[in-house]
């Protein structure tokens, strides 16, 4: 009975010590504070956001069928805060600099792990990564990468837009499933886009599309939302903010009409292959084009790009 006190004493250590072992391995019982993104706005010509709290109801859906149903309290609690990623010129290097990131909840040093096991050179080589993902504070993994400038987008670049002013920047509006902002005043997303339309030897010419690249010129910013609307729906919104001058010209016209048919045209697809319901329109609001889409099934689309079937 003497020694009952220092074998209680001894295995509540033991216990509080194993407890120790596995938080600091798999980060599971306390959650990690949440972080800011790990770039700056105001630098960038393009970021997405990704809040997965706003689909809470739909990750179920997500999880792999072995794994079995989890409860929807203990997926909120697994569930990363947010993920994202950004692109900014590097004039320097003549390439544009990407970041990755996600912010886990929990379990941050175990997704560490598991992500620095992923051959990135292998599944995208487009791009030159600078290194595997890692965590550069509790809970935020990163990873960089760069893709070269297209020369002839580099060029036109350079001469259809004054980089000499630096305008407020753009910032997330919030409270979105997802979220891609655009930032082309200083004609950034431009060479954005077309170094990616490069990286990946996309040639819009053979799809009669090129007008579409060299009529960004005239698009000021832009900003992609989607949201879900239970019970499954996904509500689907892009936003381009037009040169006042430039409404009336054939390149923003096409503009409008090409993005269109490219939306009809998947909506026909997914439709036809896949039974997905896509439906909506595009409008003039005063300087902007707007374009509302609705998506049903919802689940179903998250369970198709969760077993790597959406096309």
């Amino acid at each position: 009975r003497q020694y009952a006190g220092y074998v209680i004493a001894g295995g509540v250590t033991l216990l509080l010590l194993a407890v120790a072992i596995v938080e600091w391995r798999y980060g599971l019982l306390i959650p990690t504070l949440r972080s800011p993104a790990p770039f700056a706005a105001g630098q960038t010509g393009g970021f997405v956001v990704v809040d997965p709290s706003r689909i809470a109801a739909l990750t179920p859906d997500l999880i792999e069928p072995g794994i079995g149903r989890l409860p929807r309290w203990l997926v909120s609690r697994l569930m990363p805060y947010e993920a994202g990623s950004a692109a900014v010129l590097d004039m320097d290097g003549r390439q544009v600099a990407l970041t990755g990131y996600l912010n886990a909840q929990r379990l941050a040093p175990l997704i560490a792990r598991e992500s620095a096991k992923a051959d990135l050179q292998h599944h995208a080589p487009e791009i030159k990564w600078a290194g595997r993902a890692h965590e550069i504070r509790p809970g935020m993994l990163v990873v960089q990468g760069a893709i070269p400038f297209d020369p002839d987008a580099e060029q036109s670049f350079g001469s259809m837009w004054d980089t000499s002013f630096t305008p407020v920047p753009l910032t997330a509006e919030g409270g979105h499933f997802i979220e891609a902002v655009f930032d082309n005043r200083r004609g950034h997303a431009y060479l954005i886009s077309a170094s990616f339309l490069r990286a990946y030897d996309i040639d819009l010419s053979e799809n009669q599309h090129e007008i579409s690249l060299s009529s960004l010129q005239f698009v000021r910013e832009a900003r992609f939302t989607a949201d879900f609307a239970p019970p499954d729906t996904f509500r689907m919104k892009l936003v381009l903010d037009i040169v006042p001058e430039a409404i009336d010209r054939l390149g923003v016209v096409n503009l409008k009409v090409g993005i269109e048919e490219s939306i009809n045209e998947l909506a026909q697809r997914w439709r036809d292959d896949l039974g997905l319901d896509l439906r909506g329109e595009a409008r003039w609001e005063e300087n902007t084009i707007v374009y509302e889409y609705q998506l049903k099934s919802a689940r179903k689309l998250l369970r198709l790009a969760r077993d790597g079937k959406l096309n």
